[in-house]
């Protein structure tokens, strides 16, 4: 039995009722209907005459009715649209706004008013008050002509000239202050002239050398550094130097040790034991194979912990199926691959290896 429940019309499901619903539950749907169009519509007391495109004309409506009843009464009194366009942009009363333009100016009337160009200015223009269009007045900077000026002179010693010493400007170009200056010329008894310079006789050396000037006789005088000034070696210093060592059979020289100079100051020397035989010493050999099918390529070092010592399980060493027996440790260090290993199956590749670190 589908009958659902509700109190609006938005509650009703259009699914209902089912076709398999008995004709004895028609009129718990029709109460249904009457009771949320009742709900959702209560305060309509005759028809409605709007069509669905008139009601959708207050479809995001945010306002109330006393905003409605103002625009009704406007309507009423005859303002059109256009003059309520009238209002855009109106940010305080137009009455305030009205009485103080006549309070400031007195009654209005078509006077004139023209805009005179002054010094440096050329242009301008005049418009009436109440004009009822733009008027645009132009003022324009007159050109002004410069004239540039030189002069030359050859002042004697103590004899003064003037010069332009800081012009000011305002941030439109206009120079707005001059500062001059007197300059005097000097005595050239009290100073002395570029060929009154000269190179007087090398200096005995002395430390690290040096250049001098006498400025009462203007002359420059050299001083060339000493050995010991600038640092440099006058003598081989001592030091204690390693002993020769002439070695021959197992024994070798181990150890050199140099000074900062690069002095061999100690040799140490040592005896080779022999052959390394232990096992998975650097230097020793071993049969190891992978601990996972693939292949091992000569040449290529592999990590000990991936390999285990190995042994031959084939009856033939040149069989592809050549396989080894893996079952052992891995050994420690980095071992080369001094052979190839490529087997079939699910076999295991092992060759021969040198232990390398």
């Amino acid at each position: 039995m589908a009958l659902e429940s509700g109190t609006y019309i938005n509650s009703l499901n259009a699914s209902n009722p089912a076709s398999t619903d008995g004709l004895g539950q028609a009129d718990d749907h029709l109460r249904l209907i009457k009771s949320t169009v009742k709900a959702t519509l209560p305060n309509l007391s005759g028809a409605v005459t709007a069509d669905h495109s008139e009601l959708n004309v207050l479809d995001g409506y945010t306002g109330n009715t006393a905003d409605l009843n103002i625009l009704s009464g406007a309507d009423t009194a005859g303002v059109t649209s256009t003059e309520l366009q009238y209002l855009n942009g109106v940010t305080s009363a137009i009455q305030t706004q009205i009485d103080t333009i006549n309070a400031a100016s007195g009654s209005a009337n078509d006077s004139t008013v023209t805009i005179q160009a002054g010094t440096l200015i050329g242009g301008g223009g005049s418009f009436t008050t109440n004009q009822t269009g733009a008027s645009t007045i132009t003022l324009n900077h007159d050109a002004v002509s410069r004239t540039n000026s030189t002069s030359s002179a050859a002042p004697s010693a103590g004899s003064t000239f003037t010069v332009v010493d800081q012009v000011t400007s305002d941030s439109y170009g206009h120079i707005t202050g001059v500062n001059t200056k007197t300059v005097t010329m000097p005595d050239p008894g009290t100073s002395i002239s570029l060929t009154d310079l000269s190179v007087g006789s090398e200096g005995s050396a002395s430390g690290n050398g040096g250049l001098s000037y006498n400025n009462s006789t203007g002359v420059f005088t050299y001083t060339p550094p000493t050995a010991a000034g600038i640092g440099a070696l006058t003598a081989h210093p001592n030091i204690s130097a390693a002993s020769s060592s002439n070695n021959s059979g197992n024994t070798f020289i181990q150890d050199i040790t140099l000074d900062s100079n690069g002095h061999v100051t100690a040799l140490a020397v040592g005896t080779a034991s022999g052959t390394t035989t232990t096992l998975g010493a650097v230097g020793t050999y071993a049969w190891l194979g992978k601990s996972s099918t693939g292949t091992i390529t000569a040449g290529t070092s592999y990590a000990g912990s991936g390999l285990k010592y190995a042994g031959s399980v084939s009856t033939s060493i040149f069989n592809d199926d050549t396989a080894m027996d893996i079952g052992g440790s891995s050994p420690s260090g980095t071992w080369r691959a001094m052979g190839e290993a490529d087997v079939t199956s699910s076999r295991y590749p092992a060759t021969l290896f040198v232990r390398i670190s």
